[in-house]
């Protein structure tokens, strides 16, 4: 027997103190060198336009990064590891954005319309080991509710039965129904009982998986339904989001019944002297692909919106880019200098060297940047662009997240003005 320091298994990298510090650091070298195929690929074939840079960024980048989420776990958070993710995600938001090399990371996010893989969000199937009240020596069974439903028409009346099957035995509920209903809403009002019933005791133990199986087929097959008529089923689908949300699994299975003797060796519930139901056929996740997309782009927007709100780099861009979106600014030179702050302005300039200057506007009131020449300098060229602005935008600082339709034209034609009264227009 021997020990290795580190160990290359299907894609990741294991080093021997599993603080997947190498792994990160291989993703890092993986993706310079896509990146730079990948640019190369860009402007040769399709040319370097925004929308296919973003194309290849999500479709190629990404998912190369996000591979190894679930493994990461907890440890994404450590300072190492995200020094790294922030030294690979960078180049890829310059190329798109078109922003100088100095300009914040998280305004060229912003710009490019793509979320930071901070904020990214990859549903995994089961919680990460490192989370409390999870081991893997107890997946299985032991981690897993199952619910079986049935409603029950007779002359005597009408009710619903549940029974939970746990890894501490069997529990039961039911109650009478009164009203005028068919077997195929009572079946449906229990299976919305057993949802609620089991994501309860599924979040109360730590359970992270529950199957609720019914012998009615047009349930599970009407919760796959995209827009779905029934209000009955709708709550079912309302009951589970916010379980699964939670790390709870919620799948509804269908099942035809049959009897079965516990003396023939089959499965079924102890002490039921008359036998069982046996439950086959197909299951269905009751969450479809699309809601699981939609879920993840919205926890992506309110993470990355919080982030920006609360960050210290690129304070200026957030006063007229307050809101975060997918969609991104339209390529603009002028428009990428003007909304970072970082282009062919003296202040700029002569503050990282470029250019032997003090930085200071031609009206010697100030450094020249582009809050000067917006907002503060009292030149006449500067007077027109605050009157261009308030004339256009309807406010010295445009609010980019607000504009009406055609109202990109006019903030670039803003922005032209801006670079063109620096003196230091940069194509």
């Amino acid at each position: 027997m021997f020990v290795v320091a580190r160990r290359e298994y299907l894609g990741v990298t294991i080093d021997r103190k599993l603080n997947w510090i190498e792994h990160v650091a291989k993703i890092r070298e993986r993706t310079k060198e896509v990146s730079l195929r990948m640019f190369m690929m860009g402007r040769r074939k399709w040319g370097d336009r925004k929308f296919v840079l973003k194309a290849l960024y999500e479709g190629m980048v990404c998912p190369m990064v996000l591979y190894t989420a679930e493994i990461l776990g907890e440890k994404a958070r450590d300072t190492r590891i995200r020094r790294h993710l922030r030294a690979t995600e960078r180049p890829f938001l310059r190329a798109i954005s078109r922003a100088y090399r100095t300009a914040p990371t998280a305004a060229m996010a912003v710009l490019a319309g793509v979320a930071p893989w901070k904020c990214r969000r990859k549903p995994a199937e089961w919680p990460h080991p490192a989370l409390a009240g999870w081991m893997p020596a107890t997946t299985g069974e032991a981690q897993q509710l199952v619910i079986y439903v049935d409603a029950s028409m007779s002359e005597e009346g009408k009710g619903l039965a549940s029974v939970m099957r746990t890894k501490n035995g069997w529990r039961e509920e039911g109650c009478r129904v009164e009203g005028s209903m068919g077997s195929a809403d009572l079946e449906t009002i229990g299976v919305h009982k057993a949802v609620i019933w089991g994501g309860e005791e599924a979040i109360r133990t730590g359970v992270i998986w529950v199957v609720v199986k019914t012998d009615a087929k047009e349930i599970v097959t009407g919760l796959t339904v995209r827009k779905q008529k029934r209000i009955s089923l709708r709550l079912i689908r309302k009951e589970i989001m916010p379980m699964w949300e939670k790390g709870v699994t919620v799948q509804v299975q269908w099942g035809r019944r049959g009897r079965r003797k516990e003396r023939e060796g089959r499965t079924g519930r102890q002490g039921d002297g008359q036998g069982t139901k046996e439950w086959r056929g197909e299951r269905r996740d009751i969450w479809r692909r699309d809601d699981r997309r939609k879920d993840r782009v919205r926890f992506e927007k309110e993470r990355w919106q919080a982030l920006w709100d609360e960050g210290t780099t690129g304070r200026w861009m957030f006063q007229m880019w307050p809101r975060v979106n997918g969609e991104g600014a339209p390529d603009s030179g002028a428009l990428t200098q003007v909304l970072t702050g970082h282009g062919g302005f003296r202040g700029y300039l002569g503050r990282f060297r470029l250019i032997d200057t003090d930085g200071m506007c031609e009206c010697g009131e100030g450094v020249e940047s582009v809050q000067h020449i917006a907002m503060e300098c009292p030149l006449e060229g500067s007077r027109r662009v605050r009157g261009e602005a308030m004339r256009q935008v309807g406010h010295s600082i445009p609010r980019v997240d607000q504009l009406e339709p055609g109202g990109w034209d006019r903030v670039i034609a803003w922005a032209e003005r801006i670079v063109a009264e620096g003196g230091w227009y940069i194509a």
